[in-house]
């Protein structure tokens, strides 16, 4: 299934309606709302967000404030997140190409074991290119 076939925006938009309907986390619903985009991923600066528009946007809970994402790792670990959390979106998830190899951080499972982070190696991942 290519982008164009999954249609992102409507694909998107269906998603944070029952979200939004269905969440019991008052701030994600709140974030959803505020934006009109999916919660994708949440660290200490806030939560990675995915527009309709296929945008990233990092908002900052103290402020309220957001950001396109324009880091690449940041936008993979976004798509894996967006991916593991919605099957919708699986198309999303990066492609592992034929000469990349697992983790050496975290074994290929794309987390670390101890705290079930994100590995911020392979970004999520669980492979690296050599």
């Amino acid at each position: 299934m290519s982008l164009p076939e999954l249609d992102l925006a409507k694909t998107v938009a269906s998603l944070v309606e029952d979200f939004v309907q269905k969440t019991r986390d008052d701030a994600k619903r709140a974030i959803a709302v505020e934006t009109g985009g999916l919660p994708v991923y949440a660290d200490l600066d806030g939560y990675i967000v995915l527009l309709p528009t296929g945008v990233f946007i990092l908002y900052t809970l103290e402020t309220g404030d957001s950001a396109v994402v324009t880091d690449d790792r940041w936008r993979t670990l976004a798509k894996v997140a967006a991916a593991e959390s919605f099957p919708e979106l699986a198309i999303l998830r990066p492609a592992r190409p034929a000469e990349a190899v697992s983790c050496p951080s975290c074994g290929g499972r794309g987390r670390l074991r101890l705290a079930s982070l994100r590995c911020g190696v392979c970004w999520g991942t669980g492979w690296t290119l050599p």
